[in-house]
């Protein structure tokens, strides 16, 4: 039986430590309440442990849900919803061994377990090596933690394309390759997920601060593809002079772009049954010696592609929604030949795509490129630029906000520099930045305190909630939602700003496996 098409099994283990006795009562009251209600059940030994089994039946599934979306005003999902199936019953196992609650649909997994539980020699979790080892990183100090075995998963997705494939040859003649489904064994190779044993996350806390954890356990050896790409030596990751205190965000990846280009091509060909990436290469090239019988794609932009890219982010300028959901932001990409880059970026851009220009103009004694449309953009009063571009030192930088470009382009240092940040400094030192690809930065002071103000400076009603996140909704939802929410109500920022800080995160590597973890600092308001 497919595995996939059955789903897998899931079970629910709590343990009730010294109240095992008012778990009992519980159970018992629960099940009361069930067959009061009219409802459906028997009971079932599973090694000698009695389990209640509800029944609930599709009908019983159908109105509940019903209720639930009729709650938020929707109702095209009425006439879709099967009322009258009462055939098809689903089975909850709940059972209770010791101080032990047991819940799940699948009779035999649960025998399993109480078979562990009994001693009876097989195998358990705690025999995995890939749980072994994400249990001693992290998951004894943590709160709660997931563990998934990708391996495994891995396995049965391919097995299920193979039988699937194997299938589809004995009923079917022989197909084009170019029909055929992408096999998911040379995805994962491809991408390098091949190498990955397991996957794994865990939250915890201390005196500092709060962690989240995600890890992939791959051994260094097994590495291929987009992991092969993380920084192995320690690089620079530091925010650099010109990034201001007042950023409300900030990145920084050292990846080596020319590296990640051809990795990415590798990919490509090795995934797809034709290659695109060298057809799209020839595509810019042709178009391109048309008028620079010289041009060389990969010579001129992917080998001046350098091993640094940086982005910030500055508060919103205004309180109203539009600059809320678009607050100034800037892109720098490192480069050994920045000029070089940006003038094959012009000439890509015209050339590949007859509906933009690229203007340039002398500002502060370097040349801004300006990307602009040929027709005027939805919600703009003139053709504004899409984006502008600059080569400055030794980056290419890159913004939607010609302000903020044209800032930059100044190379003025801001009056106080977010490396020296002493709050900053202490955090960066829980995130492994020795072997570290890429680091962030999140002021979430700034994010809270902008969407406040905004809320509370346009109307404050939860229309401009749906709006900020371009949710749509319909007059009726719209009326329905209403009636639950009402952000006037909510309070000053500077009644709740001492519950929030800032937060850090860097993606790094053992020779165990790939670790992205995150820390938030304990508000210095709320430390004892």
């Amino acid at each position: 039986e497919n595995v996939l098409e059955k789903g897998p099994a899931t079970i629910l283990i709590a343990d009730a430590g010294d109240k095992a006795s008012q778990l009992q009562s519980n159970l018992i009251l629960i099940r009361k309440k069930w067959v009061d209600g009219g409802n459906k059940l028997r009971t079932e030994k599973i090694r000698d442990v009695e389990f209640t089994v509800y029944l609930i039946g599709q009908k019983k599934l159908t109105e509940a849900f019903q209720k639930l979306v009729e709650k938020f005003g929707i109702t095209e999902l009425h006439d879709d919803l099967d009322e009258t199936n009462t055939v098809n019953e689903s089975k909850l196992y709940v059972g209770q061994k010791g101080s032990l609650l047991l819940v799940g649909g699948d009779p035999k997994s649960l025998e399993a377990v109480l078979a562990s539980l009994d001693g009876s020699g097989r195998q358990t979790l705690s025999d995995s090596p890939s749980f072994k080892f994400c249990s001693s990183y992290h998951f004894r100090k943590s709160q709660w933690y997931l563990w998934i075995n990708f391996r495994g998963i891995m396995d049965l997705i391919i097995n299920a394309y193979d039988e699937q494939q194997k299938k589809a040859k004995d009923e079917e003649s022989e197909v084009s390759v170019f029909a055929k489904p992408l096999s998911p064994a040379q995805i994962f190779d491809a991408l390098g997920l091949s190498g990955v044993r397991a996957v794994s996350a865990a939250y915890y806390e201390d005196a500092d601060g709060v962690y989240f954890e995600g890890l992939a356990y791959a051994p260094m050896g097994e590495r291929k593809g987009l992991l092969d790409l993380l920084t192995k030596e320690k690089k620079d990751l530091m925010p650099p002079d010109f990034v201001s205190a007042e950023v409300a965000t900030w990145a920084r990846w050292r990846i080596d772009g020319a590296k990640f280009w051809n990795t990415m091509v590798k990919v490509a060909g090795e995934i797809m049954p034709f290659p695109v990436a060298d057809q799209l290469i020839e595509m810019i090239n042709s178009a391109m010696r048309e008028k620079n019988p010289d041009f060389d794609f990969e010579k001129d932009f992917i080998k001046n592609l350098g091993d640094d890219f940086i982005s910030y982010e500055l508060p919103p300028r205004t309180s109203k929604p539009e600059d809320l959901a678009s607050p100034p932001k800037i892109y720098l990409i490192g480069s050994g030949n920045p000029e070089k880059l940006v003038t094959t970026l012009c000439t890509i851009i015209e050339e590949m795509d007859s509906s933009l220009t690229v203007k340039k103009r002398e500002f502060a004694g370097r040349q801004i490129y300006s990307v602009i449309p040929s027709i005027v953009r939805q919600g703009k009063s003139d053709k504004e630029p899409i984006f502008s571009f600059a080569a400055v030192n030794r980056y290419v930088a890159f913004s939607p906000d010609t302000a903020l470009l044209e800032e930059f382009v100044r190379q003025k240092d801001p009056d106080t520099k977010l490396r020296e940040n002493v709050q900053l400094i202490r955090a960066l030192r829980k995130l492994e930045l020795d072997t570290a690809t890429g680091v962030s930065y999140v002021n979430n002071a700034v994010s809270i305190k902008a969407f406040l103000g905004s809320l509370k400076q346009n109307g404050g009603t939860v229309t401009n909630i749906a709006d900020l996140f371009g949710i749509p909704l319909e007059a009726q939802q719209k009326e329905k939602l209403a009636n639950w929410i009402d952000v006037t109500l909510l309070p000053s920022y500077d009644a709740i700003s001492k519950y929030f800080h800032f937060q850090v995160t860097s993606l790094f590597t053992t020779p165990e496996a790939v670790i992205l973890r995150s820390f938030a600092p304990t508000p210095p308001m709320l430390k004892k």
